[in-house]
């Protein structure tokens, strides 16, 4: 079964004015639901009503008050519409480069025993893919999904003992505002949020995904996929890093991790934030590919490569919030002169 993707562009004048009117109605509905449960408390036809509390109804008037903002204000530029200029406004920089070591073919094999015994192995992911090469054309954002969240799924089978991979479709992200000249507010949804927490955390984010939730702990991956495998993932680099930046922002947190791909080529960043939390800078990796060249006419999954990019982004859901260590699959220089 397939749902209805959420859209990118944000709410136009006319929705506005339709949700501030269903609001109003729902207001309204409730007291006038609220006064005969008062008026006929032990009538039939209203026991089954619940009463209009004061602070279901403080809440109520909070989303009016911000949706009457929307429609008065400038409406907020939504992920998709970010380009590099938006980038320069709060000086969010390209200040390093991420380098893949080059022991990962041994490091690839190491990971590979973990969860060996899993549905989600190392083999099974493999396997997998091979399917998807044979059974999925490669032609929009719907069949790059397939290849990406069986990444996330070996990821998990990956975690050591007492951790807890939540994969959340679809995050929504609360309206950020980008400290600049202009004040632009950005806000939308991120594609995948990953997360990696003890039970306890990971039960508590599944039943209710919201990034507040997240400043509990410190390990989430924020991952935004290209449109299609024929668009040019560099071009796709602003709305991933304004994603990671507004994530960032919303957590609290000076350094945060995250990828951008669509299914076949991996583009790795970390964003570390400004000190005085106005703008932030930013490194990337090469593209990791997963196919290689069998003969002129054909490409085959490497098995190395979907080992290395299951590694990477297991480490990096654990390691989220940090620095490159010397423990990490990347080495990194960063410019920040």
């Amino acid at each position: 079964m397939s749902f209805p993707r959420k859209k990118r562009s944000g709410l136009t004048g006319l929705e506005l004015n339709m949700a501030l009117t269903t609001l109003q109605s729902v207001k309204t509905c409730l007291r006038e639901h609220a006064a005969a449960f008062e008026a006929n408390p032990t009538d039939n036809d209203t026991q089954s009503l619940v009463p209009f509390g004061s602070e279901f109804e403080e809440i109520l008037d909070k989303m009016l008050d911000m949706v009457a903002q929307k429609l008065d204000g400038p409406q907020a530029l939504s992920f998709s519409g970010v380009t590099f200029d938006h980038l320069h406004s709060p000086k969010i920089e390209l200040c390093g480069r991420l380098e893949l070591k080059s022991d990962y073919e041994a490091r690839a094999k190491r990971g590979d025993a973990l969860g060996a015994t899993e549905h989600w192995s190392s083999q099974g992911l493999y396997r997998h893919l091979v399917v998807l090469q044979g059974l999925v054309p490669k032609a929009n954002e719907a069949a790059a999904r397939t290849w990406i969240e069986a990444f996330f799924f070996r990821a998990a089978a990956m975690l050591p003992p007492g951790k807890k991979l939540v994969l959340s479709l679809g995050q929504s992200v609360p309206p950020t505002t980008m400290i600049s000249s202009n004040m632009t507010t950005v806000g939308g949804f991120i594609d995948y949020t990953v997360v990696a927490a003890n039970g306890k955390d990971a039960e508590k984010f599944l039943k209710r995904p919201n990034l507040k939730n997240l400043k509990e702990h410190d390990h989430a991956l924020f991952v935004s996929e290209a449109k299609s495998k024929d668009v040019s993932l560099e071009n796709h680099v602003p709305q991933a890093t304004c994603e990671m930046y507004a994530c960032a922002r919303t957590l609290g947190k000076s350094t945060i991790r995250g990828a951008l791909t669509n299914g076949h080529d991996w583009i790795f960043l970390v964003v570390r934030m400004d000190a005085d939390g106005k703008g932030a800078a930013y490194a990337e990796s090469d593209k990791v590919g997963l196919m290689v060249k069998a003969r002129p006419d054909r490409e085959d999954i490497s098995f190395t490569f979907t080992s290395t990019i299951a590694g990477i982004i297991a480490h990096w859901i654990e390691h989220s919030n940090d620095d490159i260590g010397d423990d990490d699959w990347f080495t990194v220089e960063w410019d920040l002169t």
